[in-house]
């Protein structure tokens, strides 16, 4: 439920029903006991994630992680990411709408916090963002032993990201070409 809240603002995929919509299905939800349990498991997990990223902790990351793989798609807009991504995923035995698009393609972390990364105030705030996503990874994609993700801004904080999955990430540039 969290996630499905947390990507309202990215891809519209219902033909043209309003986020607004979208979030009154949810939000009564969430005030509902097995709602509030839902959130605040994940709430809870994001920060236990979330404390293990900022104590750059790679011991227990990959304990969290097992043996999952990342493959990160990145590049410019209108590049073919987002082809990219459903071309990888099919040929991991996945489609890409069986997930939320949200958390697969550019809605997390956020553009603002991938910008601005080595801001200290930003870096909190993507760390959290990577956290939840992961989280979101651990309880999505249990059978999955690759999970590709797709965001055009990741390439400004490559580092971080490097830093945080190391040997468990592969990386995809799109590029566009210039003479079409």
């Amino acid at each position: 439920i969290f996630w499905k809240l947390r990507g309202l603002s990215g891809h519209n995929r219902d033909g043209g029903e309003s986020n607004r919509i979208k979030a009154n299905e949810f939000i009564p939800a969430l005030n509902e006991a097995p709602g509030q349990k839902i959130l605040n498991e994940f709430m809870n997990e994001s920060m236990h994630v979330f404390f293990i990223l900022l104590r750059a902790d790679r011991k227990k990351l990959q304990a969290y992680l097992g043996d999952k793989r990342f493959v990160f798609i990145i590049g410019v807009m209108r590049s073919g990411g987002t082809y990219l991504l459903s071309e990888v995923m099919k040929i991991h035995g996945m489609v890409h709408t069986d997930f939320d698009l949200d958390m697969l393609h550019d809605r997390i972390p956020d553009y603002e916090y991938s910008y601005h990364c080595s801001r200290p105030d930003f870096y909190i705030k993507i760390l959290f963002d990577l956290a939840q996503f992961l989280v979101w990874v651990k309880m999505e994609m249990k059978k999955q032993s690759v999970v590709i993700k797709k965001h055009q801004t990741l390439s400004f904080c490559l580092p971080l990201i490097d830093q945080i999955f190391g040997k468990n990430a592969s990386y995809i540039a799109t590029v566009r070409d210039p003479l079409s």
